[in-house]
């Protein structure tokens, strides 16, 4: 089903005309940014993001000093909404998978979607994922299709129903039910007279899967310090000064690669997570001086495990110049000494060029990470008794 349904959106991604006014297309059922009722200075983040029309839209409601982060596991569909995002210094684009979302925990204080979940073959995962990523009292507003009753087995192996937004969706009452069962509250589900746009197509007679407009919270309540959050294009002068503060050079670092600790509107903080298939490469590591000493630069390194470990890799990787305390916590192994023509790493930074390193090693299949709040070697996380983040 997974592959049906890239292989149908990449074809929408390469054939779908941008608006006359250079909007781009929507694949949606209507206007999930007005649903969530974004705020200015606000992060959002929206799943299966596509061409990339309700991300732009979202950017403008929160404004400069809010956030607009998009995720979509389709190749062309992120080339397409990186290229309508240029120029948006409020906007980053990634490419991922819903079912393992390339963020961290308690990310984004919003999370928005528009008739996409219904196309992701493990629907709990995905919300799952969703709870993950907010932050405590953080807001789902999400619109996508469900049906009044199961619509029987036959119809649900159709890839091609399944690839245009009927097959997948889930039973309304059903829907309602998991999201309590993750540890949403304020569950709403509101039926909708609308279909989904140019990604859907006809179930051939069949039951019709039925517009829906989904919300929800997540229980608690903000904690105190400086906010982690996936970067944006508007703080890489930020990230450049945090850089050449701690001696290191920013050439090379991709903005969606990087995660920031921001305190008082001023970035503190960053560290970057390189994905590259089920590995991963810790770097780039600098936290302001004036912050030092506050847990910051851990707090960094836990998001980047987080991006890392949820998002499919098996092991992480990094160099440093000085003490290795800070990552033999983490359960970091030393693998090598003084590699040659490696950028390394101090207990302040990463990346910055070296003629002694150390190469260390995290592996999430031998190591258990007391200080992420779970053991790596289990499942990913359920959130049964909102436990996680």
């Amino acid at each position: 089903m997974k592959e049906a349904v890239r292989d149908r959106y990449a074809t929408h991604a390469r054939q779908m005309p941008d608006s006359p006014d250079g909007t781009p297309p929507t694949l949606g059922l209507g206007d999930p940014v007005s649903l969530a009722n974004l705020r200015p200075g606000e992060t959002v983040l929206d799943l299966g993001s596509g061409p990339g029309r309700d991300l732009l839209a979202a950017a403008q409601v929160v404004g400069p000093h809010g956030r607009a982060i998009g995720v979509d596991m389709t190749p062309e569909m992120v080339a397409r909404a990186r290229l309508a995002a240029a120029g948006a210094a409020n906007v980053s684009v990634l490419q991922g998978d819903l079912e393992q979302l390339p963020v961290h925990c308690g990310a984004v204080d919003v999370v928005i979607s528009n008739c996409v979940i219904n196309l992701v073959p493990d629907k709990r995962r995905a919300l799952v994922e969703a709870y993950r990523a907010l932050r405590p009292g953080g807001r789902l507003a999400i619109l996508d299709t469900a049906f009044d009753a199961d619509p029987g087995a036959d119809v649900r192996a159709d890839a091609d129903s399944w690839s245009c937004c009927v097959a997948g969706a889930l039973v309304a009452d059903d829907y309602q039910q998991t999201l309590r069962s993750i540890g949403f509250e304020e569950v709403r589900l509101r039926m909708l007279d609308a279909e989904c746009g140019e990604g859907a197509c006809s179930a051939d007679g069949g039951p019709t899967a039925r517009a829906v407009a989904v919300t929800a919270t997540k229980p608690g309540t903000p904690s105190e310090g400086p906010v982690m959050r996936p970067a944006v294009p508007a703080d890489l002068d930020g990230i450049a000064t945090l850089l050449h503060e701690a001696g290191l050079s920013p050439s090379g670092l991709r903005i969606e690669d990087a995660i920031v600790a921001v305190e008082g509107g001023h970035l503190v903080g960053v560290v970057a997570v390189e994905r590259l298939g089920r590995s991963a490469l810790l770097r780039s590591l600098a936290v302001a001086g004036a912050h030092r000493g506050r847990g910051i630069g851990t707090r960094l390194v836990i998001a980047a495990l987080e991006v890392a470990r949820w998002s499919g890799a098996d092991e992480v990787n990094a160099l440093t110049a000085g003490e290795t305390a800070l990552f033999e916590k983490f359960g970091f192994k030393v693998v090598a000494t003084k590699p040659a023509g490696f950028a390394c790493a101090t207990e302040g930074s990463i990346g910055a060029d070296c003629e002694c390193a150390v190469a260390l090693r995290l592996s999430f299949e031998d190591a258990d990470l007391p200080l992420l709040g779970k053991p790596s070697q289990k499942p990913l996380p359920t959130f049964e008794g909102n436990a996680c983040c």
